[in-house]
């Protein structure tokens, strides 16, 4: 009987670092979220496609209004599916149990932001057309909007996975990334070097802190287990 179990837990070992098991849980738990699965879907095409129609009518320019929002909205869902999937893993009664079945949430992580990445990409496109018709400069334009969302992708995904980890906190992560947020929208010039670096990092910066933030949360995963 223990042999038994030991050989079945071994082919769950397996078959949970297979990329088949990987997407096939990952798309149950975002089937799980219901209604909240859409809200990133609802910020990034609806409420960007609004602020678009709101800037056009004061006549703004519809390029640069799309820029910024998608600068702005995207990379601030990014950790939205993560988080609500991993609430089980740091704050449900099961939580002990799935940490020593699970060996790492990285791989789930990684699937969720690849996912993520592929729902917001067709707006980078549609920036691409929309634009090639009245500026010729749209394609250099277009791979910054796509490396700017990407990289604050990256940092805000990645701060949340380390907050989330290291707190075990739900709320947490939430409440940092808003209050962030908030702080980075609400400030434009600041005489303070480092004020500055911190709520308005560079693309290489926002990377950088979010590779940090993922280091942080492996290894407040490991420090768990052991």
């Amino acid at each position: 009987m223990g042999e038994s179990s030991l050989k079945k837990g071994l082919r769950g070992s397996t078959s949970g670092s297979s990329l088949e098991y990987i997407f096939e849980k990952n798309k149950f738990e975002l089937k799980g979220l219901g209604v909240l699965f859409f809200v990133p879907f609802f910020v990034n095409y609806g409420l960007i496609a609004f602020m678009m129609y709101v800037n056009y009518i004061v006549d703004n320019p519809p390029e640069a209004v799309f820029f910024d929002k998608c600068c702005c909205y995207i990379p601030l869902m990014s950790c939205w599916w993560m988080l609500l999937i991993f609430r089980e893993y740091v704050e449900g009664e099961g939580r002990e149990l799935l940490a020593l079945y699970e060996q790492s949430k990285i791989k789930d992580a990684i699937f969720l932001f690849v996912v993520y990445f592929l729902t917001w990409f067709p707006l980078v496109i549609f920036y691409f057309v929309y634009g090639a018709q009245e500026n010729a400069l749209i394609l250099d334009a277009s791979v910054q909007l796509l490396v700017a969302v990407f990289v604050r992708c990256v940092f805000y995904f990645g701060i949340s996975f380390g907050v989330l980890f290291l707190t075990r906190k739900i709320m947490v992560p939430f409440l940092f990334i808003m209050i962030y947020y908030l702080a980075s929208q609400s400030i434009y010039h600041v005489s303070n070097q480092l004020i500055m670096a911190i709520l308005r990092p560079d693309n290489l910066q926002s990377f950088l802190s979010g590779c940090i933030g993922i280091g942080i949360g492996v290894t407040s995963l490991r420090w768990k287990k052991e």
